[in-house]
């Protein structure tokens, strides 16, 4: 079958490869520069809406004012036809969403450079009075290259005036990573992003979600009353300040959060001291480019070293004996058939 190519303006639609609550969204060319791009165009229906186009072409504005390595670059918004569009930079690359699907959880390495680089990304928008209000994996680019990307900034809004023309399906995909105070439609800030982050984080270093369920209205149950399992408890890995931090994002309470997602930011950092973390970039550029065997390999080192902890407090004799436990844990959860 011939590739769709259709004539857009300053743009060449190829094909369709996916549709948001709002938009249709299209891999495309940009003619003068002769560049792929990713084009959003606002459903024909929701045309005759002026006020939600402008504030449609006003968010794209403010999303196009954000310049960041961890943010998907916008690139041009207007009307071809009277059909509302955003152009934004094309990024090779999976979805975390996706990433995860295919090779699972990161490496508890992988994961923290993941969860510093999506902070870094927020405060970018932040500082800039950007809200994202739908942070959740599928949001979240992974490049060949090793590089987080946040995408649909600015696009996520869904604000209470229209609720109603959003497809329920839309809507569905996401309750698992809405704040509470989102999912009882209060007003939002950026400790919103914040706690959605929490959820991404909780994900990237548990493997599952701390809030399940299987309708809509059990999973806002569970965000809203609900206190997620330890992470330890699903990754015994997992540092416990790293515990705290991400339990601290995910307070219900928003006045208990992080004020602000530099000290968030600040704190996986130091956390990434502590376990010897320096040579970030060139982890991150391996893993993606061979996730398995990077991902054994950190395995191999992790193993070799909480046996020799393990084994080093426990000839310490009685009061190391929690310490030794803990490390002998570790060794059971990488490996589970260690004599």
């Amino acid at each position: 079958m011939a590739a769709m190519k259709k004539d857009f303006g300053a743009f060449e639609l190829h094909e369709k490869i996916g549709s948001g609550g709002m938009a249709s969204v299209y891999l495309g060319v940009q003619k003068s520069l002769d560049r792929r791009v990713v084009l959003k165009v606002l459903y024909p229906h929701l045309a005759e809406d002026e006020k939600l186009v402008q504030r449609f072409e006003r968010e794209a504005r403010a999303a196009a004012m954000l310049r960041h390595e961890n943010i998907v670059q916008v690139i041009d918004c207007g009307r071809f036809e009277d059909v509302s569009y955003i152009a934004m930079e094309f990024v090779e690359g999976l979805d975390l969403k996706k990433w995860m699907e295919q090779y699972g959880p990161p490496p508890l390495e992988v994961a923290l450079v993941l969860i510093r680089d999506l902070a870094h990304g927020l405060e970018h928008a932040h500082q800039h009075r950007i809200v994202h209000r739908d942070i959740k994996p599928a949001n979240v680019m992974f490049t060949p290259d090793g590089a987080l990307k946040i995408m649909d900034f600015g696009l996520a809004r869904r604000g209470e005036d229209t609720t109603a023309v959003t497809v329920v399906g839309s809507v569905m995909g996401t309750p698992a990573y809405m704040s509470p105070e989102q999912a009882t439609g209060e007003a939002v800030d950026e400790r919103s992003d914040i706690f959605s982050a929490g959820v991404v984080a909780y994900e990237l270093l548990g493997g599952t979600r701390p809030f399940q369920g299987d309708s809509y209205s059990t999973v806002l149950r569970s965000i809203l009353t609900m206190e997620p399992r330890p992470l330890s408890s699903f990754n015994p890995l997992v540092p416990e300040e790293v515990v705290t931090i991400v339990q601290k994002m995910l307070q219900k309470d928003v006045s208990r959060r992080y004020a602000r997602i530099g000290l968030l930011r600040s704190d996986i950092e130091t956390a990434m001291e502590q376990l010897g973390m320096t040579r970030s970039r060139d982890l991150m550029r391996e893993y993606a480019q061979n996730p398995v065997e990077v991902g054994e390999r950190l395995k191999k080192k992790r193993l070799a070293r909480h046996l020799d902890q393990g084994l080093y407090f426990e000839n310490m004799g009685l009061s190391k004996i929690d310490d030794a436990l803990l490390e002998f844990q570790r060794v059971v959860y990488l490996d589970p058939d260690n004599k």
